[in-house]
């Protein structure tokens, strides 16, 4: 297997065809800002912390097809990280590469393996320090384990894609901005009070939503805007965070329990000014199909 990087780098290892897994590493070095860039065409994505000692380890199967092209700079301790698809670029060039670096090798073989329709993708990172991700996913799987890596900001673009975005534990930094734009997929959000997110923008049109809106409280507010129209959405929020909601009525009084007030038009904890962690809904238009949950 081999893999060619279109910018300099410190230290890259990668793996060979009778390896369990084509694999690349870059080892870690010092920056002070990271954005991490990924596209994947029917592929299935798994984004969590990995060692310290690598900024990148990533295993791709199956073993026997090229990696996806990986693009790396580090200019002034600026890091910019990008995977893409091998199908996003001409075919064309994509083998004769493929055939020029057969032919230095002394591999002849007409019938070499093409990037198949779908790989599995597991990329662990560890950057030094908060960071940006800028992701595209047409199609497959994006599980985007957030857990103990600091995140700063996320923009993720997915069609037809059943997207998973976990924080177990606190995020290690505010996330300044969250946006999702999903369609015709499927998402799922695992304690995302976690985040500690202050903007979160979710465009979700025609998707199965299941989004946890529980974790542990931070001192300040989130706000989180609900665009397009979902298949079915589903949410659960915590008791111990002070919550307000705003949009239509059909939908803000989906929210109303004991223990919430009216304030002008909206909805909120009677207790919401006194509460240090604050979650304000919007709600931009009405939606036929919403659960509420409360987490116990």
């Amino acid at each position: 297997m081999r893999m060619k990087f279109t910018a300099a780098f410190t230290t890259a290892v990668f793996g060979c065809a009778g390896s369990a897994a084509a694999q690349a590493v870059i080892a870690n070095q010092m920056h002070t800002s990271f954005t991490f860039e990924l596209h994947s065409v029917k592929d299935e994505v798994l984004v969590y912390e990995g060692d310290p000692q690598y900024l990148l380890k990533a295993e791709v199967q199956p073993a026997n097809t090229l990696l996806p092209r990986i693009d790396f700079t580090n200019t002034n301790q600026v890091v910019v990280l990008r995977m893409r698809d091998l199908s996003l670029f001409d075919v064309a060039v994509v083998d004769s590469v493929r055939a020029a670096e057969d032919a230095e090798l002394g591999i002849h073989d007409d019938a070499a393996d093409k990037p198949p329709l779908s790989q599995v993708w597991e990329v662990r990172l560890a950057p030094a320090c908060a960071g940006d991700y800028v992701l595209q996913c047409d199609g497959g799987k994006c599980g985007l384990d957030f857990t103990d890596l600091p995140v700063q900001k996320v923009q993720l673009l997915a069609d037809t894609t059943n997207v998973q975005v976990v924080f177990k534990r606190p995020n290690p930094t505010t996330l300044e901005r969250f946006k999702l734009t999903v369609r015709a997929g499927k998402v799922q959000f695992d304690r995302f009070l976690n985040a500690r997110a202050k903007s979160t923008t979710l465009q979700l049109d025609n998707s199965d939503c299941t989004l946890d809106f529980t974790g542990t409280p931070f001192t300040g507010d989130s706000e989180v805007f609900f665009e397009g129209v979902p298949k079915r959405l589903r949410v659960t929020v915590p008791h111990n965070t002070g919550l307000h909601v705003e949009g239509p009525a059909a939908i803000v009084t989906r929210f109303d329990r004991t223990g919430m007030v009216v304030a002008g038009t909206a909805l909120e904890t009677a207790d919401f000014a006194a509460q240090r962690c604050k979650q304000r809904f919007y709600f931009s238009q009405p939606l036929p199909k919403v659960e509420i949950h409360w987490a116990e």
